[in-house]
């Protein structure tokens, strides 16, 4: 059974984007279903307790057969008996962030896929744990969402799509969200638009933002 601190729990089309670091290796895991994409929500309450961001859960994955492309820390669901067995605090994740820059390989809120295919598969992060400064919430694309701006440690300035649900419903209440904060940064897979107006690319999203 591997243990993980859940670091995302986030919209994605059918379900949820769940994701966290194991506390034995301290590596990125993304439990997905055998047949890929999304968590389902019905799955993601225990005994009457909906799984949250920093809640320490008991769940069996194993590696994929293939690595789904790009995102090499998809892990398959082998059951669904999960169990929540503790909550970490925010102060816990610090040793746990990278301020290493770029951050996913690019300065800026996207990366194409030709990119990415130069890489070997050892070599594709869709995962990381940052601690910027003076992050700014601000209304972006469709009423009711939210991109989050900051600089990594270069000065690189990123403005990403908020998927985290519950930061979005606190933005959307009118609640002000503390500058100070960790974030969760994840890739996801390739995406054009239907138009095909602009090229097919894979985007940064804040996956969580957790307040110090």
């Amino acid at each position: 059974m591997t243990e993980i601190i859940c670091l995302a729990n986030s919209f994605r089309e059918g379900g949820r984007c769940v994701a966290g670091i194991d506390t034995a290796t301290g590596n990125w895991i993304r439990p997905v279903p055998k047949s890929g994409g999304a968590i389902p929500t019905s799955r993601l309450t225990f005994n009457g307790q909906s799984l949250e961001v920093l809640d320490i859960i008991q769940l069996d994955v194993k590696p994929q057969k293939q690595i789904t492309k790009f995102q090499r820390e998809n892990y398959v669901v082998t059951n669904w008996d999960w169990k929540i067995v503790g909550k970490a605090k925010p102060g816990e994740l610090l040793n746990y962030c990278d301020d290493g820059n770029p951050i996913l390989f690019t300065d800026n809120d996207r990366v194409s896929p030709k990119l990415l295919e130069k890489l070997s598969g050892d070599k594709w992060e869709s995962l990381r744990l940052v601690q910027p400064r003076n992050v700014k919430f601000e209304p972006a694309y469709k009423s009711g969402q939210w991109r989050a701006r900051f600089k990594d440690s270069a000065g690189n300035e990123y403005a990403l799509k908020v998927t985290d649900l519950i930061i979005c419903d606190r933005l959307n209440d009118g609640e002000d969200i503390n500058s100070d904060c960790i974030l969760t940064i994840s890739l996801g897979e390739p995406w054009e638009p239907p138009d095909k107006s602009i090229p097919e690319h894979c985007y940064k999203l804040v996956a969580a933002a957790i307040e110090v």
